[in-house]
């Protein structure tokens, strides 16, 4: 009997150990393609979730407080009530007053009392609001306060600032800065103020370098605050008509891969870069309707 014998290719054994080689080469490649994508798009969504929540937390913040503003000193009766309109007009506490409700405490429009109090005694607790900032379980806050403590309005606010723009002349027009030049209004500027840092009794001025801006410029000593310019005018809250406001507010915790570089103004402060967090600011104007009526 005869047994022919067999001749095998190579190629019938497999894959060569280059082969291999080659092979798991490329899909290391792709694999470490496909995790980089992954985790920078993961990054991006953590990111950009961070911004809106911040974002969502200063848009609550200013409009609470643009709401309230523009009911300050609402008088429909006509009475003259004690301490109507603005109680504080700080840097960054803000307590105002309005007619709302009638003695039962009940806000409607339609039966103000002529009064901020209570028929039982006692400021009426809607009728009278302070904003400020607060830390509660570690974590700065934008407070409502109605006599009762604060009420949280938005959380991981960093700063809040205000200034405020006022008629001291009764002449229906908010007071301007001319610059020297009164025949010349292409120049002039709204006097946007804070009360006297020292004290004082009069209006300071936060645009310090008069270019028409509130900016970390106007901190001429670098010092974190700006320097406001003493307008002359005397404080009285009751010649308030509007205010400028500012919210600063943070993501809730600190991103490793972002590092802050940008400062802002929060009303006459330069708040200077903090470290890992992601922040965002809103400013806007709120002209006070029912004041100097």
């Amino acid at each position: 009997m005869h047994f022919e014998k067999t001749k095998y290719n190579s190629s019938n054994f497999g894959f060569t150990l280059v082969e291999m080689l080659v092979a798991l080469v490329i899909t290391s490649v792709i694999g470490i393609s496909i995790m980089t994508l992954y985790i920078n798009s993961s990054r991006t969504y953590d990111a950009q979730t961070q911004v809106a929540e911040a974002q969502q937390n200063v848009r609550a913040a200013i409009e609470s407080i643009v709401f309230d503003l523009r009911n300050a000193g609402y008088n429909p009766t006509g009475a003259a009530i004690t301490g109507l309109g603005f109680v504080q007009a700080g840097t960054n506490v803000l307590q105002i007053t309005m007619d709302l409700s009638d003695d039962t405490g009940i806000i409607d429009p339609r039966v103000p009392d002529g009064n901020l109090t209570k028929a039982s005694g006692g400021s009426d607790p809607n009728e009278n609001v302070t904003y400020s900032l607060y830390t509660a379980a570690g974590i700065s806050r934008l407070g409502r306060n109605t006599g009762a403590g604060n009420d949280p309005v938005a959380e991981y606010i960093q700063a809040v600032g205000f200034a405020y723009a006022f008629d001291s002349d009764g002449d229906g027009a908010l007071d301007f800065d001319d610059n020297g030049t009164p025949a010349d209004t292409s120049d002039d500027r709204i006097l946007w103020s804070i009360q006297d840092p020292a004290g004082g009794g009069n209006w300071f001025e936060v645009d310090a370098n008069g270019d028409n801006q509130i900016t970390a410029a106007d901190d001429t000593d670098s010092d974190g605050t700006i320097n406001a310019v003493d307008t002359g005018i005397a404080v009285d809250l009751a010649d308030i008509r509007a205010v400028k406001i500012w919210v600063l507010g943070t993501a809730r915790r600190a991103d490793r891969d972002y590092t802050s570089t940008q400062s802002y103004v929060v009303g006459n402060r330069v708040i200077p870069p903090n470290n890992n967090f992601r922040r965002r600011l809103l400013s806007t104007v709120v002209t006070c309707r029912n004041m100097g009526l």
